[in-house]
């Protein structure tokens, strides 16, 4: 439960205008484990000041139409492409098709391995995979890592050292 109410004060615009530049600066300041979200924000507004949301059938064309959004998804896609590559995925449903085949295409054709925290069981997410959008199905090749806990089993709100984590953190440094 929240102590305080969400104000619409707090919502933040985002940027329109050199957005490549603001991004690549704040990236190459930063050394150690870079971390774009995608999708699931609340409290911002579209950088012609309209509130927004990004939800449903349409969100690929949505994205275009955002600056900072598509410059995102640019980054995550060029990411996937580099080679190699290992990418955690937190409590993603792999419903989305535009992203669904960005990391098709990395697992083909990238050696993208992927690393997954979902709280499904494996019957489960393997049935939602197989039988969600066509281009899901053989992202389940690239799987390395499975964690079906809750965020708050591995990073507690103490902030103590828990063995997934460890255990997450040892298979991404492989």
């Amino acid at each position: 439960m929240c102590c305080c109410k969400f104000n619409h004060s707090y919502f933040i615009t985002l940027p329109k205008d050199k957005v490549e530049e603001k991004v690549n600066q704040g990236l190459s300041s930063h050394n150690g484990i870079h971390y774009i979200k995608l999708h699931g924000s609340y409290g911002w507004k579209s950088s012609d000041g309209l509130d927004q949301l990004v939800i449903g059938t349409n969100k690929e064309s949505l994205i275009q139409r955002e600056p900072l959004l598509s410059y995102y998804l640019k980054l995550f896609r060029d990411m996937i492409q580099n080679g190699g590559k290992k990418i955690l995925i937190i409590g993603y449903g792999f419903r989305d098709k535009h992203i669904n085949q960005m990391l098709l295409k990395g697992v083909e054709d990238h050696g993208l391995q992927i690393f997954l925290i979902t709280t499904q069981t494996p019957a489960d997410l393997r049935y939602q995979i197989e039988h969600g959008h066509y281009y899901a199905k053989n992202i389940l090749n690239g799987l390395r890592g499975y964690y079906p806990y809750q965020l708050k089993e591995i990073f507690p709100g103490d902030q103590s050292l828990t063995t997934h984590a460890t255990d997450i953190k040892n298979a991404l440094k492989r």
